[in-house]
């Protein structure tokens, strides 16, 4: 890494301590003036937590900003925690392909013999790998990779049937795109706030409570990473619509702008509503597993599944509600799309604050590996999460307008006639309500 001249060793703790436990920081000194010669190593506890400290780059110490990259003896470890990319292919624990399965839900008493005994049923296993806290115990998560492919596939069929110590384990193959969403989820806790998290009940009643909108669990948008990349690396997909080599984000927040869904790895060319048919998040809804557990009746018997708000770039469906598009505007509809826009305003303005806090994704990413960039956004949107962002924002980084400034908004014109039906009932079921709550 590189720093300011001025920090001491104290200073970098401090600092680095925002990713995790830090073990150790070495400065390198002049031999003859014993002062900093500006670059230094730092050492965690935990290999999982280098993605995070290299997330931290671009962020100011003693005025200067840090540069942090993996020490050479650290880049498999870095490599080691990354997840699922897109169509660019994937790194993650080791190397293994779709001989490697995504292990989710697991009880923190877990240990990588329970799962080898459990898995060695279906074949030779080559490696597990059990992530585990400061206390030794699992996260919650692992890895388990097989020695023939065969073996791999036959243990997908325990995805949502074994239970161990008292939890339904999740399996999926590494390479999928769900298994990149649980990865995502589990890693890095995007829906437990340590311990400050919300349940989807509470969720949809804070969402109800700020906006009237019944049963809505969430605010979904995306985002472009833009990128240079190596004349080796360009192509057209990569190419965005304003001429652009960029990466896609995609995140769904809660009433606190916090993600609880995140998608990346996806190049820029897509348009983000071919982003969420890309994701495994979209199969589970359309699946029914997800968005389809408690339907909400309103006045006079009519119900309202659960559903997320989102901009005209994205379909409307049962589950996604998008505004009305037209000019002249009945009142009620008006004032249905001012209510869905302040609710759709918490996904904006999470980017916003997401990309003014972590500069690394607010400007262009010089030659940026696109195999390594996803763990990193992940990473940063989980830091996000984490530390209120007001507390670490500079004075001179102000918001901008928009998080993806100086790209037109996209328009999807495709419209499931149950996502229509639900949204003529939010309409009218806003309208009673202010009727209702009129003074007579």
């Amino acid at each position: 890494m590189l720093i300011c001249l001025k920090a001491d060793e104290r200073d970098v703790y401090e600092l680095f301590s925002r990713a995790g436990k830090v073990r150790d920081v070495r400065l390198i000194m002049d031999c003859n003036s014993r002062r900093s010669k500006g670059v230094g190593y730092i050492e965690f506890y935990d290999a999982m937590l280098v993605p995070m400290a290299i997330a931290l780059s671009g962020q100011p110490l003693l005025g200067q900003p840090v540069m942090v990259k993996p020490s050479e003896a650290e880049k498999n470890l870095v490599q080691s925690t990354s997840v699922v990319s897109g169509p660019g292919g994937m790194i993650g624990p080791y190397s293994g392909g779709a001989r490697r399965l995504y292990v989710g839900n697991l009880h923190t008493n877990i240990k990588e013999d329970d799962l080898r005994q459990v898995f060695g049923a279906f074949g030779p296993v080559e490696l597990v790998q059990l992530p585990v806290d400061e206390t030794n115990n699992s996260k919650g998560f692992g890895f388990v990779q097989f020695s023939r492919l065969e073996d791999a596939r036959n243990a997908l069929s325990l995805n949502g049937k074994l239970e161990i110590a008292g939890r339904l384990i999740k399996v999926s193959a590494v390479t999928d795109q769900a298994g990149m969403q649980d990865l995502g989820a589990n890693a890095g806790d995007f829906d437990d706030d340590d311990g400050g998290g919300l349940n989807v009940e509470e969720r949809k009643s804070k969402f109800e409570e700020a906006f009237g909108l019944p049963n809505c669990c969430g605010a979904i948008d995306g985002t472009h990473i833009i990128l240079s990349l190596p004349t080796v690396q360009t192509s057209d997909d990569w190419c965005d619509p304003e001429d652009n080599y960029s990466m896609l984000l995609q995140g769904i927040v809660d009433h606190e702008m916090r993600f609880f869904d995140v998608v990346t790895g996806w190049p820029g060319g897509m348009t983000v509503s071919r982003l969420l048919k890309c994701s495994g998040f979209f199969k589970l809804c359309e699946g029914g597993q997800r968005l389809n557990e408690n339907v909400r009746t309103l006045s006079g018997g009519v119900e309202i599944r659960e559903y997320f708000v989102g901009g005209v770039g994205y379909p409307l469906l049962p589950w996604l509600i998008t505004p009305y598009e037209s000019n002249g505007l009945p009142a009620s509809i008006s004032a249905f799309n001012a209510v869905h826009g302040a609710a759709r305003s918490l996904a904006v303005k999470a980017f916003m604050q997401l990309k003014c806090t972590w500069r690394i994704l607010n400007k262009v990413m010089w030659r940026a590996d696109k195999r390594k960039l996803p763990s990193i956004i992940l990473v940063c949107c989980l830091l996000h999460n984490k530390i209120d962002s007001r507390d670490i924002l500079q004075p001179d980084v102000a918001f901008s307008g928009h998080h993806d400034s100086g790209y037109g908004e996209q328009c999807c014109r495709k419209v499931d006639p149950l996502g229509r039906t639900m949204r003529d009932i939010l309409v009218k079921h806003l309208l009673h309500s202010k009727q209702t709550a009129a003074p007579k």
